[in-house]
């Protein structure tokens, strides 16, 4: 049986961290152990993981240094054989990891498994995801091309992803101090070189919140994130095991696109024409080119 350890990164979560742990503690399949990285806190939630008397439950703390530092310290600090990543606001149902541990039995060669996730904003709106590229099979299976699947709604996310630990040697931790995209750059790095399994069954929860988003875009400067840098890196050396150029052109447009929905959301225009014509010549993309030309050109709307 594989030994699991559940990586929790926290900052400022009081509200939320306890719905987090109980929806872990309470599995079917129960992991080895539960590490939530308070980092930084400025609120009670660190004392709400305290006040938890599971053993499997160890809280570890360190200064405020982000997401991606909390995870990778959880990387660290980890036991098993196996890391699962849940983000101090998300939940899984029961059945989570007894369902990425049955994908791990079944595809010995995916380094990172996941499930389905419903997406809820506001208190219980489910938001309505339209997928492409996931495995026919009920039961689940290997994506066929990751990059594929990306393009539309993205079915990988910090909240519903298990990771093989001995993956992070090789491809490297999480990226530091992004603004933008540093897990999808994560699960790239991984699937560049690995296969991936997914089961359609929604077995995690993802809560989005708008205020967080907002303040993104306020501050967001519109430099090369790291999954920018990751996906050109891969262009020139053309090395596509588990993919193809044109998939990883397309997903490359759509990330370029994304940068410069924020740059405008930002009130930064110049620099977001700027990564439309750069996603111009990518594969599949001149029609969203134009549509966000077009937005570039147009007063600020109160939502992109």
């Amino acid at each position: 049986m594989h030994r699991i350890s559940v990586v929790i990164p926290l900052y400022n979560k009081v509200n939320e961290i306890e719905r987090c742990l109980h929806s872990v503690i309470g599995q079917s399949l129960s992991p080895l152990e539960i590490l939530v990285i308070d980092d930084g806190c400025t609120d009670a939630s660190a004392e709400k993981v305290a006040g938890f008397s599971d053993e499997r439950v160890r809280l570890i703390q360190q200064t405020n240094q982000g997401a991606s530092a909390a995870r990778n310290r959880g990387i660290g600090e980890a036991a098993g054989d196996w890391i699962a990543f849940l983000d101090a606001d998300d939940e899984w149902k029961p059945d989570f990891l007894a369902t990425v541990t049955d994908l791990m039995e079944r595809f010995p060669s995916a380094a990172l498994c996941a499930t389905g996730c419903d997406i809820i904003e506001g208190e219980d709106r489910v938001v309505e995801q339209h997928y492409a590229g996931l495995p026919a099979d009920p039961e689940g299976g290997l994506l066929e091309d990751f990059f594929a699947s990306m393009t539309r709604y993205p079915p990988i996310n910090s909240s519903n992803s298990v990771c093989k630990e001995t993956v992070f040697d090789e491809v490297g931790l999480f990226p530091r101090g992004e603004a933008l995209a540093e897990d999808w750059d994560m699960w790239t790095r991984i699937a560049l070189r690995h296969s991936i399994a997914y089961h359609p069954g929604i077995q995690a929860v993802y809560h989005t919140g708008a205020e967080n988003r907002a303040a993104r875009d306020l501050t967001f400067a519109g430099n090369d994130t790291a999954l920018l840098t990751t996906l050109q890196n891969a262009l020139e050396k053309g090395d596509f095991q588990h993919t193809s150029r044109g998939s990883v052109e397309v997903f490359m447009a759509k990330h370029l696109l994304e940068i410069a929905k924020h740059l405008i959301a930002a009130g930064n225009r110049p620099a977001a024409r700027s990564r439309i014509r750069q996603a111009w010549p990518l594969h599949g993309a001149r029609r969203k080119c134009v549509r966000w030309w077009i937005k570039s050109l147009q007063p600020i709307a109160k939502s992109l």
